[in-house]
């Protein structure tokens, strides 16, 4: 479905048909982006460098804010394009857009494009599955030999993984409505941005490289879709390429700034579509599009939020996007969104919503009153919504003064654990690691943490720790590293290939927080950093193990046992920093078993080595 974003539209969310109107052109309310790029006369005014941009202009604050109207609802002729065509260097600096692909790669490809869907008789992903046609084989049989076998692609034919983000059905935060979209009818740019998320999810290198072209087409192109918008930052922000990721990085305020134009973090925006028995098959239909519309910008717009909390943990970045400002209800129960037809849909939704008294809760109501969600359970997107749970927690513990709420924000991920968490955690693993990883960001801020391993470099890692890290209590260090250790052992238990992302991320923090343990052990005097009775043996306590409370609560009580991560043959102690890098080497590598491993799994993997082979500060 084809969400279009139109900055200029009244409060109150209302549109004719299905979708948005499309973007007017400033000045030319007559006209849309479209009309001027098939025009041909989009580039003439635009500068093609950064050095020919006109020099800033000083502007009166107060001038300016005098002359905006009360409405918040702009006028006919002040709506705004999105962005247009641009060639600037700074946008492209550092992007490489070769694919690596042989001259045998790229008659392949074309190949496979000789009869596309604007052709009758197109080929079919299962006929590819098959192996080549008879035309397929005559036609490869006139390349070369050699180029031809040689190729990365020789032995590839699509297949079911390459339709990998499209396939919604195995996300946790599904936000795309498979089912009501066709990608015949769809924009070109949500088409591409679908293609080229799956294809960097390819073991295949050259597929790998040929999806992040497609990035770049795409992002390089008129994004008025909202979903290729949205998509294109995602791919961005997790490449583990650093031009890319501060693309992705400084074009998240738009979207989040069209949203919020457009109301759609309210819940006035989202009127009840609700199936009816004696609905006929059309009046039923279009309910069900209806309905699919409007759960698709609820999706969209918790999507973002997530996007950005996860960048914001990851970039250390001011957060655009508080939970407190997400008034609109919370996803409805997932059979109803993944229900491939309006007859499955009215099924779903009379067994799960239909006898539900009052509006969904907001993600801000829940969060303060965490007994709605028990309540409204059996209506909800019930992952989705504690996977939204435990990324708004991230931004209250950015405004922790450090320890002067931590008792209370205990209390609140506590709850949060047995409300959601626990009865979620065999399933769906994933919630369970960024539970952990919040947890651990409550002892210590993870932003920290990199400043101390040296990111901003010896000077202020030295800084950090006479300012804080040698401040920090041991019952925190025992705390953090506990939580740290069940991130790792977590990990363990994510799909193959899905340790990517912000769960990588969540391992690279844990791996951070052990190495920072360690680290400051070497420092403080054993008294400090152990306190177990001399008489005693040492005792050892396994971080990635399940323990019981009593065990626990000694260790971190008291540090009561050596601290260690389980591996096949001899524990790997914290105090052998090497080992413990090695473990964090091994479970990534494992999750991402033959083919190229991304861009983002071979940085964490050199960090993972760095981190093994120094230990960073000297007191």
């Amino acid at each position: 479905m084809d969400l279009i974003a139109d900055v200029g539209m009244d409060l109150d969310g209302q549109f004719e048909g299905n979708s948005m109107p499309d973007l007017q052109v400033l000045g030319h309310p007559e006209m849309t982006m479209a009309d001027i790029i098939n025009s041909g006369n989009l580039s003439q005014d635009i500068p093609q460098s950064y050095a020919e941009l006109p020099p800033a202009m000083e502007v009166n604050v107060d001038t300016v804010q005098s002359n905006i109207p009360n409405n918040p609802g702009l006028p006919e002729d002040s709506q705004l394009p999105l962005m247009v065509f641009d060639d600037f260097d700074m946008v492209n600096r550092d992007i490489t857009m070769d694919l690596g692909l042989t001259e045998g790669d790229l008659k392949f490809l074309s190949l496979l494009n000789t009869q596309s869907t604007f052709y009758e008789n197109w080929i079919t992903t299962e006929q590819l599955s098959q192996g080549p046609q008879l035309h397929d084989v005559e036609q490869a049989q006139l390349m070369d030999s050699d180029a031809y076998h040689n190729s990365p692609l020789t032995n590839w034919t699509p297949g079911t993984d390459d339709n990998a983000y499209m396939d919604q059905e195995t996300h946790l935060d599904s936000w795309i409505h498979e089912s009501t979209m066709g990608l015949n009818e769809a924009c070109p740019e949500l088409v591409m941005a679908l293609a080229a998320a799956g294809a960097i999810l390819s073991p295949v290198e050259a597929i790998q490289k040929l999806g992040y072209a497609l990035l770049e087409i795409a992002r390089l192109h008129l994004n008025q879709k909202l979903q290729a918008y949205v998509l294109i930052l995602h791919m961005g922000l997790w490449s583990g390429h650093k031009r890319r990721i501060e693309i992705a990085e400084s074009f998240g305020q738009p979207i989040v700034t069209m949203l919020q134009r457009a109301s759609r973090f309210k819940g006035e925006a989202y009127s009840a579509v609700r199936p009816e028995e004696g609905d006929h098959s059309e009046t039923l239909e279009r309910k069900w599009h209806e309905w699919a519309e409007a759960e698709s910008y609820k999706r969209l717009v918790y999507h973002m939020f997530i996007h950005n909390i996860q960048a914001y943990v990851s970039l250390s970045i001011n957060p655009l996007i508080s939970y407190v400002e997400l008034d609109l209800p919370l996803p409805c129960h997932r059979k109803c969104w993944d229900a491939k037809s309006a007859a499955e849909w009215k099924s779903s939704y009379f067994e799960n919503i239909r006898n539900t008294p009052e509006p969904l809760p907001s993600l801000s109501r829940s969060l303060q009153d965490m007994s709605t969600l028990s309540q409204t359970r059996s209506q909800l997107d019930f992952a989705l919504t504690g996977f939204l749970s435990v990324h708004g927690i991230f931004t209250i513990l950015r405004g922790l003064v450090f320890q002067s709420w931590q008792h209370e924000l205990q209390q609140i991920l506590e709850e949060l654990e047995m409300v959601i968490v626990e009865p979620l955690q065999s399933h769906v693993p994933e919630l369970s690691l960024i539970y952990q990883a919040v947890s651990l960001s409550l002892y210590i801020p993870l932003g920290e943490l990199e400043i101390f391993a040296g990111k901003d470099g010896l000077e202020r890692s030295n800084d950090i720790h006479d300012e804080f890290i040698k401040h920090i209590s041991p019952a925190n260090l025992w705390q953090a590293i506990w939580h740290a250790g069940q991130v790792y052992h977590i990990v363990k238990l994510i799909p193959s290939r899905a340790v990517t992302g912000f769960y990588a991320t969540c391992l690279y923090f844990a791996a951070l927080a052990l190495w920072m343990y360690s680290t400051v052990s070497t420092i403080r005097s054993p008294s400090q950093t152990n306190r177990q009775n001399d008489v005693e043996e040492p005792v050892l306590f396994l971080l990635d193990a399940e323990v019981d409370a009593i065990a626990l609560r000694r260790f971190i009580l008291s540090g009561h046992g050596t601290p260690a991560l389980g591996t096949a043959d001899d524990p790997a102690y914290l105090n052998d920093q090497a080992a413990v890098m090695r473990c964090f080497r091994e479970v990534l590598c494992s999750n991402h078993p033959g083919g190229t491993v991304h861009g983002q799994t071979r940085a964490l993997n050199n960090a993972f080595s760095a981190l093994g082979s120094f230990s960073g500060i000297n007191g």
